[in-house]
């Protein structure tokens, strides 16, 4: 086969799948806001969908910072778009300082968050509005 021809034909190959290819959802799940120093009840984290579309999570896993089992294996979530999820963590956070880490199911990281401070007694840490810049919450408003 000439090489115009193999040309035209790897062209074709490419145009079938690109046009056939299912569209990819390029969502984004962060990490929303967390709560390292409860009064009662135990730690938690919360997740927000900031796309339009829902991101179904199976295999996602939320970490933290020097410990060998993963605080939450996230199995058959779907987070719906501009939704939140929050998953509680027992004790896990580190009361003064701690990076949470959400992965996705290839185990890469999708967003991360650090503190270094205690923000104290029931006082929730949180991107301010929704998705945005972190900063101590006045007010929990988990989930």
């Amino acid at each position: 086969m000439p090489n115009h021809q193999k040309f035209l034909s790897a062209i074709f190959i490419f145009l079938l799948v690109f046009i056939f290819s299912p569209p990819k959802i390029f969502a984004q799940v962060v990490i929303n806001e967390l709560l390292p120093n409860p009064v009662s009840d135990s730690d938690w984290v919360e997740l927000y969908n900031d796309s339009e579309q829902d991101v179904y999570l199976d295999g996602w896993v939320l970490d933290d910072e020097g410990t060998t089992t993963n605080m939450v294996d996230i199995k058959e979530a779907t987070i719906s778009a501009k939704s939140f999820l929050v998953f509680d963590v027992g004790s896990r956070l580190n009361k003064s300082s701690d990076i949470i880490y959400l992965n996705d199911d290839r185990g890469d990281t999708v967003d991360e968050y650090g503190y270094t401070e205690n923000p104290g007694d029931n006082i929730s840490l949180g991107r301010m509005p929704d998705g945005d810049e972190w900063g101590v919450c006045q007010t929990l408003t988990k989930g």
